[in-house]
């Protein structure tokens, strides 16, 4: 029973990593178009992103300060297996382009990556929504064969009887 408990525990837990890794990833699109065509420096964006986040702060106060001792994929890989989702890995692979890529191709990059997040999201919701369509079908198909059970059982027992009356008369 504990492992059940730990599981859902973590899924609740990665489901909040990721729900704020789409809020980073709106931000950052947000800070790029603010900022237009200006070359901005990852320290910069993570400061930013340290101010807005809650759950994830220590974690990219952690990552933030491996990457300004120059160890910039250890502090990626820090980041990708401290929170342990696929989201986190896609945008830890943008997070290593911070200082290379101009701010419109980051821009355009991180809008695909949300885009690609929500597709899958509704994807998922559909998925959900047509399971509970089928059980409800399939709930609905078991109760009119109960009660047509129940019918042929009352008939059959209403025949039976009657005719064990006439065999005993």
């Amino acid at each position: 029973p504990f492992y059940y408990i730990v599981r859902l525990l973590g899924k609740r837990k990665r489901a909040a990593f990721n729900k704020e890794i789409y809020r980073t990833i709106s931000q950052m699109i947000n800070l790029f178009t603010l900022k237009g065509d200006k070359v901005i420096g990852s320290n910069y964006i993570f400061e930013e992103i340290i101010k807005f986040s809650r759950l994830t702060r220590p974690i990219y106060q952690q990552m933030l300060s491996i990457w300004n001792l120059n160890r910039r994929e250890e502090a990626v890989e820090y980041f990708t297996s401290t929170i342990g989702t696929k989201d986190a890995k896609d945008l830890s692979g943008v997070f290593l382009k911070l200082d290379y890529l101009g701010p419109g191709k980051l821009k355009s990059q991180l809008i695909h990556y949300r885009n690609n997040m929500r597709a899958e999201k509704v994807t998922l919701r559909e998925k959900i929504n047509e399971r509970n369509g089928n059980l409800m079908y399939v709930l609905a198909i078991v109760s009119a064969i109960v009660v047509l059970l129940n019918f042929l059982v009352i008939v059959l027992v209403v025949e039976v009887l009657s005719s064990y009356s006439l065999i005993l008369n």
